[in-house]
């Protein structure tokens, strides 16, 4: 029975090919919906707020199409490393990854910033989770930056 590597009972390379394409489909359907929608701008809007206004469908489906390809790309990189602790961090950190993108997928965003237009930029209860992860990537730049 072989632990690492690739065998020809595990073939792995078309779960590592989800990786290229979770890695090119999500940033290019941002890009896309983001240029074709009127009033968002994606330097001051957040992705996540397309996922807000009559088409917000197809950003959710977008994050969670997304985080099925990391989390299979992530199960291909753990077949695919020899066995060791940094295969084991980096397919654990790329399956968290993938977990939080779902979670932005599932989880709808609040209107902010003006987007979409006309709409209130009052925060609610479905919004707070976007409110934690900001201040938690804020934390963790002040806490590195402090050499911590």
């Amino acid at each position: 029975m072989e632990f690492g590597g690739c065998s020809p009972m595990r073939p792995t390379t078309p779960l590592l090919g989800c990786g290229i394409a979770a890695g090119v489909l999500v940033p290019a359907l941002i890009l896309i919906d983001g240029a074709t929608r009127p009033g968002y701008s994606l330097w001051h809007h957040g992705a996540s707020q397309l996922g807000t206004g009559e088409r917000g469908w197809l950003q959710t489906v977008n994050f969670v199409i997304g985080a099925l390809l990391l989390l299979t790309f992530a199960a291909g990189l753990r077949r695919a490393l020899p066995p060791s602790r940094s295969a084991v961090w980096g397919s654990s950190l790329l399956m968290t990854a993938g977990l939080a993108l779902a979670v932005a997928g599932i989880v709808p965003t609040d209107p902010a910033l003006g987007y979409p237009p006309g709409r209130s930029d009052a925060v609610t209860i479905g919004g707070c989770p976007y409110g934690v992860r900001q201040a938690a990537a804020g934390f963790r730049v002040w806490f590195f930056r402090r050499g911590w």
